[in-house]
This record gives C-alpha cells, sequence and structure tokens, in this order.
C-alpha cells in the first residue's frame, strides 16, 4: 500500500485529494478481507487527519472517517467469525 501522510509533501490536502489518494490504493475487488481491513483502518486515519486540515470540508471528512472505521470494524467481526468456524 502506497504511504502518503497528510500533512507530509505531496500527501493530500484537501478532502477531494484524499479520496484520489485512497481510491488509487483501494484494493480490488478479489482481494482478501486483511487486505480491505487494512485500507478501510488507512482511510479512516487519513479522513481524521483531513478533517483537521481541509477545514470547510471538516465535518465531511470525520464523516467519512467514521464510516471508514465502520468498514473496518465489519471485516474484523467477518474475519473473527471465519477464524471462529475454522
Amino acid at each position: 500500500m502506497t504511504n502518503f501522510k497528510a500533512g507530509e509533501p505531496n500527501s493530500p490536502r484537501t478532502l477531494a485529494e484524499a479520496g484520489e489518494a485512497l481510491w488509487r490504493i483501494r484494493p480490488g475487488e478479489q482481494a482478501q478481507l486483511l487486505e480491505w481491513l487494512a485500507y478501510y483502518q488507512r482511510s479512516a486515519v487519513v479522513y481524521a487527519e483531513i478533517a483537521e486540515i481541509d477545514q470547510s470540508h471538516h465535518h465531511e471528512a470525520l464523516y467519512m472517517a467514521g464510516e471508514s472505521r465502520k468498514r473496518a470494524e465489519e471485516i474484523e467481526a467477518r474475519i473473527t467469525t471465519t477464524r471462529e468456524h475454522q
């Protein structure tokens, strides 16, 4: 996964840039659950950081961070359930 962090040179500075950057590193549809988990965990961090940088989209970025966290939690639950049934 590409490393970028909000606030570093060449890193996303706006909500739109964050969305584009995250789209570029999005796993393929057939990716393993662990890849999706890492993606959504990363997305949550990026959107939370953008909320502090791109003040004109603060609330929207916080919403996106929350949605990413929810998806990550759902995937974690699926992984845990799958492991318990093996």
